[in-house]
């Protein structure tokens, strides 16, 4: 059964023609300008051209943060990392040069999913879509993320 939206601030009245409320379910496809939340053919989470608007600047704005603040890390522990054992501005990294490519590896790879999250919200500003490939890229640099930290934890 499908649940519809009351008309107010986010959503659109019913029966609209703007070519910005139009939803989409991206599961079967189906494409209606009401305002449901569900897909009335399969039931799954439709979206509106508004809405991906609207999630891309959420996007943006965290693949920004996360990549200023990686920006942020790299720059002042690379010279510590990149020359293990020698002391620089009263520190040192004391251990191996195999662990320190490891830690710049892993703070890298975090820091392409803050730039690839901030230029998939752009992405999906400009356009008001969303796109499978880039997800399933996301979230398979997550769950690598997810496993190189668990073998880290477990063998370290």
């Amino acid at each position: 059964m499908a649940r519809f939206l009351r008309p107010d601030s986010f959503h659109a009245p019913v029966g609209g023609t703007d070519p910005e409320d139009l939803g989409k379910c991206y599961a079967c496809g189906h494409e209606t300008y009401e305002s449901a939340s569900f897909c009335t053919q399969c039931g799954a989470r439709m979206q509106s051209r508004r809405w991906s608007r609207r999630y891309g600047w959420v996007l943006l704005v965290c693949g920004l943060l996360i990549t200023s603040t990686i920006g942020a890390v790299l720059y002042y522990t690379a010279p510590l990392l990149l020359r293990p054992g020698l002391s620089i501005g009263g520190s040192r990294f004391s251990g191996t040069a195999a662990q320190a490519s490891v830690i710049l590896g892993i703070l890298g790879m975090v820091a392409l999913f803050g730039v690839t999250a901030a230029a998939y919200g752009l992405w999906q500003i400009k356009t008001g879509r969303r796109n499978r490939k880039v997800v399933y890229f996301v979230v398979g640099l997550a769950a690598l993320l997810y496993l190189i930290a668990a073998a880290i934890h477990v063998y370290w």
